[in-house]
């Protein structure tokens, strides 16, 4: 059985914990300095990055990041004169799609029109 991440292996009050050390820090950090605060950021960031790290979940995470960092680079990107061309393709079907359904828009008001007036 392997290290527990929760406190005395309470996992329903790890939330509780870390709320409280929250709480007792921030009444410290809110008199320091903007530069300080950074860097405590900072600092906090990457002790938390390396804990989970880590992990059997953080080396998953980290084998994945990796491999997507692979597949990326194996991505042909489009040049600048492929996407204008596509921009502009989608430009003007969305407008003509547009006039189209305007169109078809004031057939159907039209027509709702002369059934009431020949109701009425």
């Amino acid at each position: 059985m392997g290290h527990s991440f929760y406190p005395m292996g309470a996992r329903s009050n790890w939330l509780f914990y870390a709320v409280s050390i929250f709480l007792i820090a921030a009444q410290f950090y809110l008199n320091i300095s903007v530069r300080m605060k950074i860097l405590v950021i900072l600092l906090a960031s990457s002790l938390v990055l390396y804990a989970v790290s880590r992990t059997e979940l953080g080396q998953r995470f980290l084998a994945y990041l990796g491999d997507t960092r692979k597949e990326i680079r194996k991505i042909v990107w489009p040049t600048q004169q492929e996407t204008m061309k596509s921009v502009l393709m989608v430009a003007l079907f969305v407008m003509s799609a547009a006039v189209f359904w305007w169109i078809v828009d004031a057939m159907i008001a039209k027509f709702f029109a002369l059934i009431l007036k020949i109701v009425s």
